[in-house]
């Protein structure tokens, strides 16, 4: 089974990697020649374009940084769709609002092209270790014949439902990620300044009511200066597609408009390409 994939970066490298490591033959593109080579080591075949990729690959695996890029490779000049053989699948791994996979399928599927949405969760820890949590939207046989390779990159596998459902589902869990954030780093900030331990306010917030998935897996890394692998940038676009989201069905999120206003404030400070860790400077 061919497998391509586009965009080796933080999370598309170690991703590409276990691909290999599950005995898949792959071949790779990226913008940046160094990545490539990178993976190209471990054994996959570089590629010169997306439209290589695409060519020689029953399925096509895409992890981009933005909705505009992966029109751009897939139903843009990269040329994915137009090169991608009959009975092909491209499998969109990034966060992307649900109405950009509905328009690259619009021009796939009359070519005879499969999309499913598959964007993941767990960070780069999850990608490097092979657990993450993968939501996926789109055809129930075409989501079948993908299943193996799925199980190669991540733990808990999902099938959502129709087209665009698994990208919903993802920029639900970043909109409650970046709420907790926001609400975390005040109960930091306050308990710094009303004189509490750090160390002990996380522990007792831990056992209690409290605790959430931010607080024991970020917080401790954030206490002891560490990052861990997501920019602001980031979060701007998945909240803000969220929130997008929630508006065209006529609801206002008001808290996760609050959370995005917080974010912003660093995004203003030219921060945007920074960890989210920055957040917690606030001693």
């Amino acid at each position: 089974m061919g497998l391509g994939f586009i965009g080796l970066g933080t999370m598309g490298a170690p991703m590409a990697l276990n691909l290999l490591k599950a005995g898949f033959k792959l071949k790779v593109y990226d913008v940046d020649p160094e990545r490539v080579g990178k993976i190209v080591m471990r054994g996959a075949e570089p590629a010169s374009s997306p439209r290589e990729v695409a060519s020689t690959s029953e399925f096509i695996l895409l992890c981009l940084p933005s909705e505009t890029i992966s029109e751009e490779v897939t139903i843009g000049g990269g040329g994915v769709v137009q090169s991608a053989p009959a009975g092909s699948v491209i499998i969109e791994l990034s966060t992307v609002p649900p109405s950009t996979i509905r328009k690259i399928a619009s021009v796939a599927e009359p070519l005879g092209v499969d999309v499913l949405d598959a964007p993941v969760s767990g960070g780069r820890s999850g990608a490097e270790t092979a657990t993450l949590t993968i939501m996926v939207g789109g055809r129930r046989d075409v989501f079948n014949r993908s299943i193996p390779i799925l199980k190669a990159i991540g733990r808990e596998i999902y099938y959502v439902g129709s087209l665009g459902s698994g990208e919903a589902v993802k920029l639900l869990n970043n909109m409650k990620v970046l709420i907790d954030l926001v609400a975390s780093r005040y109960a930091l900030e306050i308990g710094s300044k009303a004189g509490v331990d750090l160390k002990l306010l996380h522990e007792i917030i831990e056992k209690s009511t409290g605790q959430s998935w931010v607080w024991t897996n970020w917080i401790p890394r954030f206490l002891q200066d560490q990052t861990v692998g997501a920019t602001i940038n980031i979060f701007n676009k998945d909240m803000t597609h969220a929130i997008e989201m929630a508006e065209e069905l006529n609801i206002h999120p008001e808290v996760a408009v609050a959370a995005l206003r917080e974010l912003r404030q660093y995004l203003e400070r030219g921060m945007g390409g920074c960890d989210v860790s920055m957040m917690f400077n606030f001693t």
